[in-house]
């Protein structure tokens, strides 16, 4: 059995799959289908007129997105801002532009860090293997 403090309310529960206590699990479960009923009678909503509607918080319409729990190719004006530039999206965590210069970064690293272990190496250098003697 493991205990955990749930991360909505600190209460301490028996966790098995979740971070939350029942009792905060419920309550979100019903704030989706609050949610979810609002886009079925209103498709073309915005998170903002969502979150007004019915009382839930962005970030957990955001929460609901990111989960796969709503889509957003069903809601169309169902945007929120990329984590990094603030540019509205309706998937992931980064738009586009955003994405390609973080990949350029990583690259960028991952390269200068192969070179750091060459040079720590004593440059390119090729030895021949057992079998090959």
């Amino acid at each position: 059995m493991a205990l955990a403090n749930c991360k909505t309310c600190g209460r301490l529960f028996n966790r098995l799959h979740n971070d939350n206590c029942p009792v905060c699990v419920k309550e979100e479960d019903e704030q989706f289908f609050l949610v979810r009923d609002y886009l079925k009678e209103n498709r073309r909503a915005m998170i903002v007129e969502v979150s007004e509607a019915t009382e839930v918080e962005i970030s957990t319409i955001i929460k609901f997105i990111r989960e796969g729990r709503l889509a957003t190719i069903d809601n169309p004006n169902l945007n929120y801002p990329c984590d990094s530039c603030g540019t509205a999206i309706t998937d992931g965590r980064f738009c586009k532009p955003c994405k390609d210069r973080l990949n350029r970064g990583f690259s960028q690293t991952k390269d200068e860090l192969m070179d750091t272990a060459r040079k720590k190496q004593g440059g390119d250098y090729y030895y021949k293997r057992e079998r090959d003697r």
